[in-house]
């Protein structure tokens, strides 16, 4: 089975790191339910946000970031099994750090796709995903009204406990949930 994986917010700790670099350039106190732009944007502003962004994810310092709780060991479990494509919103450049990162932790995946801050969905179906693992609602949303056959499958996390789901996505809260939801999926294709 084909498994689409976002890489910063499921796989690698991104809120954590945008928490200590906004802290330590800015002294800006950002929580994890604070970290992604609609929390962050009023502490901060769209200027900043947008620098901490490129500094973060264009940079080694993405190659630091902590994994997710469990990532690893899952993501270990489910390449013995399945093909696993990172398909990050990313720019090119920022998904070579991305790479580093799995790397570093002795992670190979088939692919790893930047989409350049664009939607997932038409690279989750070229890719013929049974699945796509994400934590941003707004990126979910883009495949509402599409023509696609992609499960979907939310890491609830702080910042998105409190937004709009779909009906048909999959919440998980952590990766061994998730595991368990692939493992549904692989007998029902």
């Amino acid at each position: 089975m084909n498994i689409a994986l976002d890489f910063d917010g499921t796989i690698a700790d991104a809120a954590g790191a945008k928490i200590r670099y906004a802290k330590e350039r800015w002294n800006i106190e950002l929580t994890y339910a604070t970290s992604m732009r609609p929390g962050a944007l009023p502490l901060m502003g769209e200027e900043r946000y947008e620098q901490m962004l490129r500094d973060v994810f264009g940079s080694p310092m993405s190659v630091e970031m902590e994994p997710m709780p469990g990532a690893v060991e899952s993501l270990r479990r489910l390449a013995s099994d399945h093909d696993l494509h990172i398909v990050t919103a990313r720019f090119d450049h920022e998904g070579e750090f991305a790479m580093q990162w799995l790397e570093k932790h002795g992670l190979s995946v088939r692919s790893l796709t930047a989409t350049n801050r664009g939607a997932k969905v038409d690279h989750c179906v070229a890719l013929n995903a049974s699945v796509l693992f994400e934590d941003s609602v707004g990126e979910l949303a883009h495949f509402a009204n599409q023509e696609h056959t992609v499960a979907m499958a939310l890491l609830e996390t702080p910042y998105n406990q409190l937004e709009q789901r779909a009906e048909d996505w999959h919440v998980v809260p952590d990766w061994t949930a998730f595991e368990a939801l692939v493992g549904r999926l692989a007998h029902t294709t």
